[in-house]
């Protein structure tokens, strides 16, 4: 299976914008292009199978990395030549790679390229691990099913955020992990706002819809969180949590 990023995203905003020229009350907030304005898709890479994400690398090199679903590849793409190279291997012992689970996202600091910031050399990541991988976890969501697997975000730290490879600084630290009950409606986007918050996209778990994950407020699941993650005023230490109305 082939996905050009660029295609699928321009794909998404051209049926977007259909759907408001059609006067539908579906997505009232899109605004109708022009009629002379063309949407056009551009390939900027070829031979990545099952893609999740494709990042800016913040340092204004212009550099792009891609996340790979099922090999647990970081790629660093040169959109010149279309190609790409390895810029990591996330996949050990503990990785699970079933169904549609595996490598969903990267998220990389503000302050990535700030020597001296706290966020320097920081990007941060989803992976899929087996049970067996911990026996604690942070968020579990309601349902009397058996756990699958778990989501992790983990911390990934660089020694030079300019190299093209990926050199190890601190060891990769585990900020949060969630058991999974079910395939799908996974942890699966992480994003950076400008102050360095880190929002979390969680799926709802997939559970018995009576369970109502999403609805509670002392469910993680069906959320977006937003966590500070070179702080550490959680209950495990690993991540802060904003003081300004963020329940978790």
């Amino acid at each position: 299976m082939k996905v050009h990023i660029s295609q699928v995203a321009l794909a998404v905003f051209a049926i977007r914008a259909f759907l408001a020229a059609q006067e539908t009350d579906f997505l009232p907030s899109v605004t109708v292009a022009p009629k002379n304005y063309r949407i056009h898709t551009e390939q900027v890479a070829k031979g990545i199978d099952i893609p999740t994400d494709l990042v800016y690398i913040p340092d204004g090199s212009g550099r792009m990395l891609i996340s790979q679903l099922k090999t647990g590849h970081i790629r660093l793409l040169d959109p010149a030549s279309e190609s790409s190279t390895l810029f990591l291997d996330t996949t050990n012992a503990n990785t699970y790679q079933e169904f549609l689970e595996g490598f969903n996202s990267i998220a990389f600091h503000p302050d990535f390229a700030n020597l001296g910031a706290l966020g320097f050399g920081n990007f941060y990541s989803i992976e899929a691990e087996v049970p067996e991988s911990s026996p604690v976890v942070d968020f579990e969501p309601f349902s009397n099913k058996p756990i699958f697997y778990h989501n992790v975000i983990y911390e990934y730290t660089v020694v030079d955020p300019t190299a093209n490879t990926y050199q190890q600084g601190a060891p990769k630290r585990e900020i949060l992990r969630f058991a999974r009950k079910e395939f799908g409606h996974a942890v699966n986007d992480l994003e950076f706002d400008e102050n360095g918050l880190l929002y979390v996209a969680v799926g709802d778990g997939a559970v018995e819809l009576g369970e109502n994950n999403a609805q509670r407020l002392d469910s993680a699941f069906g959320k977006i969180l937003r966590i500070d993650p070179v702080g550490g005023s959680s209950n495990n230490g690993q991540y802060g949590i904003p003081t300004d109305n963020n329940p978790f």
